[in-house]
């Protein structure tokens, strides 16, 4: 289907996710955006953009002291998507009382930890372990409840390998999707990328001029773009200096998705989801007085889990839990609006993502939804690389 998440390196915890449980989907780390006040995050859209925007000394120095992260905001805003909340997940707690243990414990109930509380169910080699879901605040509240409903492979942007990666993704969404008849306004279709920047056209079709090289085929799903008659037929701007048209993107409701695979996995007996419990503290229980096997003590102000395996699905708030990880992932301010259209309205042929529009390391994105109004509306996101930029037009609640 993404605190922008800026990247140093791959955490080593996320890396290890992705090598290990197949197609979670790689927009997890996409947008993770904002309403009002809500923190979030999303990933940067390549190693270029960060090193380009660090260059030029728009991006936070990362140092030894840069402080964790707090918990996520106990009141936050409702999204959008939360505007048709999933009931049966509402202030939801699977057992009346938190369990003392569990052998996989996953704090977070985004995308990454239904994702993988769904690969762990299925696997023969997991099926039988108990998993145990910890959420702070209500189930998909964060960034996967916030973002742009994007789930699109980004291959101007990617290496080849990457790219695959992601097609993959995007399959493994509307396999589940149309196998379980999620009503989640699931549209595939395709994405149009539009420059504005010479420069990041130019690195673009570098990067497609690799894909053809070892990835002929993957390279067929993108058509360029440079005509300004044809741009003007996707709805681009003749000062755009080229855009590409990708096949097999699509778009979607990212709340309705997640939640129908948590209840889903709930309704089945395989996971035990406690919303409203935020973590507070993770701690070795090799040195507690009495304990009889390792593990974690996952302390919440229910109580506390002994767990044999925890998985942080945590994004911009891992540094929380895991301090050496606060100049790795770093929160930032992001802001999304939804923004109603003029009656009859035609639906957008594409979405959209809006590169090198405004200032260096800024980009912008836009979709739209079928069911958001009585009629049509846009979902529009804002996302910056590099620095807080407010967004002070009306958003929805």
């Amino acid at each position: 289907m993404g605190l922008p998440l800026r990247k140093r390196q791959l955490a080593t915890p996320i890396a290890h996710i992705l090598r290990t449980t197949p197609h979670i989907v790689t927009k997890t780390f996409s947008i993770l955006t904002n309403i009002n006040r809500e923190v979030s995050s999303t990933y940067c859209t390549s190693d270029r953009d960060i090193y380009r925007v660090a260059a030029q000394n728009t991006m936070p120095k990362y140092t030894s002291e840069m402080k964790p992260s707090g918990l996520p905001c106990p009141n936050s805003s409702a999204s959008f998507w939360h505007s048709q909340p999933n009931k049966f997940l509402l202030n939801h707690c699977t057992t009346a009382n938190l369990p003392s243990t569990a052998d996989i414990v996953i704090i977070g109930s985004g995308i990454t930890g239904a994702s993988i509380a769904r690969y762990l169910s299925d696997s023969p080699r997991s099926s039988t372990l108990t998993i145990l879901i910890l959420e702070a605040r209500e189930a998909c509240w964060g960034a996967t409840g916030r973002n742009g409903g994007h789930c699109q492979p980004l291959l101007t942007e990617r290496p080849p390998n990457i790219g695959a990666f992601e097609i993959r993704n995007v399959e493994a969404v509307r396999s589940y999707i149309e196998e379980h008849n999620v009503e989640c306004d699931w549209r595939l279709g395709s994405a149009c990328r539009a420059f504005f920047s010479k420069r990041l056209f130019d690195e673009g079709m570098k990067e497609l001029e690799t894909l053809e090289k070892v990835a002929p085929e993957m390279r067929k799903l993108v058509t360029i773009i440079t005509d300004k008659q044809e741009l003007a037929k996707h709805r681009v701007a003749p000062e755009a200096y080229g855009a590409t048209i990708t096949q097999g993107a699509a778009q979607l409701w990212p709340y309705k998705y997640v939640t129908a695979v948590l209840q889903e996995l709930v309704e089945k007996g395989r996971l035990n989801l406690q919303t409203n419990t935020p973590v507070t503290k993770l701690e070795s229980s090799t040195g507690e007085k009495g304990a009889k096997e390792g593990g974690v003590l996952v302390r919440t102000p229910r109580g506390t889990v002994r767990a044999k395996h925890v998985i942080c699905a945590t994004n911009g708030y891992t540094s929380h839990l895991l301090p050496s990880f606060a100049s790795l992932i770093v929160p930032t301010r992001c802001e999304m609006s939804a923004l109603q259209p003029p009656a009859g309205s035609e639906r957008l042929p594409n979405s959209y993502g809006f590169v090198g529009k405004t200032v260096a390391g800024m980009s912008e994105t836009l979709s739209s939804a079928p069911t958001v109004f009585a009629n049509l509306a846009l979902i529009r996101r804002r996302l910056s690389d590099t620095a807080i930029v407010p967004d002070r037009r009306a958003r929805a609640p």
